[in-house]
């Protein structure tokens, strides 16, 4: 099941998950799917996952329901959103680590000031820009949003360094 596609329209789901962090719209959209194409939804946070934190998501997949699909909101951004598509959990052999990057949503411009982040408290207003799904740029600090909160090391541009590390790891069904 894939969530999103780079260089398409962000679906409302998306939107929502970027601008806003409101899975809502996107579970609703699924709900109706659970069943049959897809196995279950879950939803593990109900708060942000702040820098250098993880959390542990335990998901069970069969034959006909393979794929592992994500998507979560970039706090620190206007409609920045990473997440991952149709991960075969079958094809798995061991432990494996993902890295994912910033993607950005399209639904508004980029604004880095105080009244587009909610994360400066500043409300989240809209500009709208009517583009398409792409590898985020991160925070260039040249407006009210600190440089500190841009993800890249100064070496590698935000556009190439991830925002999140998945790591998959098989294990035993229960028995019982």
């Amino acid at each position: 099941m894939k969530l999103f596609d780079l260089g398409q329209t962000a679906s409302n789901g998306i939107q929502n998950i970027a601008e806003a962090g409101n899975r809502a719209p996107m579970v609703s959209a699924l709900q109706p799917l659970v069943g049959s194409s897809i196995l279950s939804l879950q939803t593990p946070l109900s708060s942000p996952l702040l820098p250098g934190t993880s959390v542990t998501v335990r998901v069970t997949v069969d034959a006909a329901h393979p794929y592992l699909s994500h998507a979560w909101m970039l706090g620190r951004t206007n409609d920045g959103f990473g997440g991952q598509n149709s991960i075969n959990l079958f094809d798995q052999v061991g432990a494996k680590t993902y890295d994912v990057l910033g993607m950005d949503a399209g639904t508004e411009l980029n604004s880095e000031k105080r009244g587009f982040l909610g994360a400066l408290g500043g409300g989240n207003a809209r500009d709208p820009e009517n583009g398409v799904i792409r590898v985020h740029e991160g925070i260039t600090g040249r407006a009210d949003a600190p440089l500190s909160w841009n993800w890249s090391n100064g070496s590698i541009p935000a556009s190439q360094n991830p925002v999140a590390r998945v790591t998959i790891t098989p294990v035993d069904v229960p028995m019982g």
